[in-house]
């Protein structure tokens, strides 16, 4: 009954499970949605190698599920520094406008 549940949940919207992870939107990711994957990553047996052994398609997700997981460690820290660099070009630009202002008069 659970893999009906399940296969049901993958394929519906048309069967489309795979568009959407190839869709899926990085940055809906947060602390929760990790801290809620955390214990199946420290599963022993939730590796590449086992899932391999199961099913690709299941060793795919494996990874997938894995990768999402650093993006979001690393994009945590990523983010703040591009909003930062975005302020500090915004200020370059405007230094430049003033410059060029002062150089024509």
């Amino acid at each position: 009954k659970q893999w009906y549940q399940r296969r049901v949940a993958i394929t519906a919207g048309g069967g489309n499970f795979l568009q959407s992870l190839q869709n899926f939107n990085k940055d809906t990711i947060n602390d929760e949605v990790v801290e809620l994957l955390q214990p199946y990553f420290e599963m022993p047996d939730y590796t590449l190698e086992v899932a391999k052994k199961v099913c690709g398609n299941v060793a795919g997700l494996c990874s997938w599920t894995k990768a999402m997981s650093a993006y979001y460690s690393i994009n945590k820290e990523v983010l703040p520094l591009k909003a930062n660099l975005a302020v500090q070009e915004r200020r370059l630009e405007d230094a430049n406008e003033s410059k060029m202002l002062a150089q024509a008069q």
